[in-house]
């Protein structure tokens, strides 16, 4: 293989990389703006005023969706389809958070080898534990990222989905 073919497979490694960060980073903005909407929907009539709680350093992903689960739930009325629909949503949301902190905090084995093959894509992360350093490998291929790229954007439509389930519960019901 030839370093320009090489050089464009590491970049395409690279690019599926940024695309799962920025697939993963819309999932939060969606939980931000429909959590600001369900506090709009309930009476708060500055849309910049919920902004500025939910952009808060302290609002990473976790916590964004906690709060946005709660507060779905409570402004439905415990609706109980839409507590298993956002059940199972934290469950995969959850892995999806520690995928994507795996990710981000990993050591990225990407290049060519001496040969001039490009090498497979392989990211691994390094964490003590009560045995000495343990090496997670978090993504060992191009299929493995693509994988994951692909249940960031099931995850971001599914937040959109609860999200039409929440306001068709509390929107305001027009009069005939």
């Amino acid at each position: 293989m030839d370093h320009v073919s090489a050089f464009l497979t590491h970049q395409r490694q690279y690019a599926a990389v940024g695309q799962f960060v920025s697939s993963f980073e819309w999932c939060c903005w969606k939980l931000r703006h429909y959590s600001c909407a369900i506090l709009q929907a309930k009476g708060l009539t500055d849309f910049s005023l919920a902004e500025v709680i939910f952009n808060q350093r302290v609002f990473t992903a976790e916590p964004l969706f906690s709060c946005f689960a709660s507060m779905a739930a409570q402004s439905s009325g415990q609706d109980k389809v839409l507590i298993q629909q956002l059940d199972a949503l934290r469950s995969k949301f959850s892995k999806l958070v520690k995928a994507r902190n795996d990710l981000l905090h990993g050591t990225y084995m990407l290049g060519i080898h001496e040969n001039g093959e490009p090498t497979e894509m392989l990211i691994e992360k390094y964490t003590p534990d009560k045995f000495g350093t343990r090496t997670i490998e978090v993504i060992s291929s191009e299929k493995m990222m693509a994988d994951l790229l692909r249940e960031a954007e099931e995850i971001k439509s599914e937040i959109s989905s609860v999200f039409t389930t929440v306001w068709t519960l509390i929107r305001p019901k027009s009069s005939a």
